[in-house]
């Protein structure tokens, strides 16, 4: 087969991997200082899980359906999937919001499915999340494990190999956030699970 040679095009593919890594470093900067660049799930960004009973079985439809009402009566970005144990419900994920707001979702969804039907479930709060937020600590367990791993790199290869190692980690780690960034992929345990693994591997 015909070889492809990338060390010979380093210049190009270099500039494609900076132009990435310092889109994926802008996301982050932007989610710390409170802007959603990187959607965090519930429990990783500090939040309110509500499950809720529509009294009818939910669809596709029903959750895009749901995810704007719960959006507008939150006043922020909320998430609705399918809820898993019970076929007639959904799980509306949000930011920390007060018992009033979370009422405000059950009625508007209420307004439109039935007031009679709709019923709230279940409500679990996570006041301190592990994400990039004020209280976040997701950051610095990725600075930890790349550090661990940083070390091993130089007891095994020594400084140069090491920094080497270092840049295609922190390539492959950055690159992994921006495709979460892009394509609003909620970040929980399993995402963060992956991160990990790609520092390990890499």
């Amino acid at each position: 087969g015909i070889g492809f040679d990338y060390c010979g095009h380093l210049k190009l593919f270099g500039s494609i991997a900076a132009v990435f890594a310092g889109i994926a470093i802008v996301c982050i900067i932007l989610t710390k200082c409170g802007v959603g660049a990187l959607v965090f799930d519930y429990d990783y960004a500090g939040g309110v899980k509500l499950q809720i009973d529509l009294g009818t079985t939910v669809t596709t439809a029903m959750t895009d359906e749901a995810r704007d009402i719960c959006t507008e009566a939150a006043g922020q970005m909320a998430s609705v999937t399918a809820s898993t144990s019970v076929p007639t419900a959904i799980i509306v994920k949000t930011g920390n919001i007060k018992s009033d707001i979370r009422q405000n979702i059950v009625t508007k969804l209420g307004e439109k499915y039935g007031a009679d039907k709709v019923k709230l479930l279940a409500t679990a709060i996570s006041e301190t999340g592990a994400g990039l937020g004020t209280n976040g600590k997701l950051l610095s367990v990725l600075l930890c494990a790349f550090l661990i791993v940083f070390l091993f790199l130089i007891a095994r290869f020594g400084f140069k190999g090491a920094g080497a190692g270092a840049i295609c980690m922190g390539s492959n780690v950055l690159v992994m956030l921006l495709a979460y960034a892009l394509f609003r992929i909620d970040i929980g345990s399993a995402a963060i699970s992956a991160v990990l693994v790609s520092i390990a591997l890499s």
